[in-house]
């Protein structure tokens, strides 16, 4: 596998475009998106996060930073973190007299949870959409209140995350949970 590096980017995007910044994401956060529940608004705001990562510590940008590069309000900005962190998908670290840390681990579990469950139902590729050829959703064969924990199933202990040895599982939405 080739390596990506900024010169391969470079033939992609040109130097000119690279000079002000990437983001690396990951193919799979996009394949997951909707099997995690996220909104284009969520992908879009984690990416921004994201982007203000230049180490391995964890970014820090403001709102108003935020609002600046992606184009949605303080508000909306708000509101959408505290729904990623109300899911598990992201930790905000409270910061005295300046902006929120963001930590990103929880989303790198979830992905992890759906490579390994994608393994324990025998699927070989990780690209598939999420509909079928009717446009239906593609229900996954575990019940609403279980998923997989090395080749267990267990049953969900709130409504909004599972916690297996210190790691947060996606939960399902209140209306798939009701009436299927």
């Amino acid at each position: 596998m080739t390596r990506l590096s900024k010169s391969n980017l470079a033939s992609k995007w040109s130097e000119k475009i690279l000079g002000h910044g990437f983001t690396a994401v990951p193919n799979l956060l996009l394949v997951y998106r909707t099997q995690m529940y996220l909104t284009s608004t969520d992908i879009l705001v984690l990416i921004a996060i994201d982007s203000f990562r230049w180490s391995d510590d964890n970014p820090y940008p403001s709102l108003k930073a935020l609002s600046k590069r992606c184009g949605y309000s303080t508000r909306t900005l708000s509101r959408t973190i505290t729904g990623l962190e109300g899911i598990g998908a992201i930790h905000r670290i409270k910061r005295r007299g300046t902006s929120n840390e963001y930590d990103l681990s929880p989303l790198v579990v979830w992905l992890e949870h759906f490579l390994d469950r994608q393994a324990l139902m025998g699927q070989d590729e990780a690209d598939y959409t999420a509909n079928d050829k009717d446009g239906n959703y593609q229900r996954t064969p575990l019940s609403s209140k279980e998923y997989p924990a090395k080749k267990k199933y267990i049953k969900r202990p709130t409504k909004n995350i599972v916690v297996l040895e210190g790691e947060v599982i996606p939960p399902r939405p209140e209306h798939e949970a009701e009436g299927h």
